[in-house]
């Protein structure tokens, strides 16, 4: 997949996780939702920094709360979990 192949796709994959969820037990916020999709699509930390418009800092803190609010210890766990639980609506959109 090209740069611009996967930046248009990062980014239709954001607006659609940008939706809020009205389920009141549901675990992560809008931004963390964002984030943790773009983990998922294997961007690194500077790159969802870059694409969001944040700092370097800020991605970190948001996985750290991420990590902590899913019980995960990482990436690789808090993908896992977001898939199993269809924490992103992925699921749903492949419908």
């Amino acid at each position: 997949m090209s740069t611009t192949d996967h930046e248009l796709l990062t980014n239709a994959l954001l607006t659609l996780v940008a939706q809020p969820v009205t389920d009141p037990s549901y675990p992560l916020s809008t931004r963390e939702r964002q984030i943790l999709l773009l983990v998922a699509a294997d961007l690194t930390n500077p790159e969802i920094a870059r694409q969001l418009g944040v700092a370097r800092d800020t991605v970190k803190n948001h996985l750290a709360m991420i990590y902590k609010k899913l019980g995960v210890r990482g990436r690789v766990g808090a993908v896992v979990y977001a898939y199993r639980h269809d924490l992103l609506g992925v699921k749903e959109a492949a419908r």
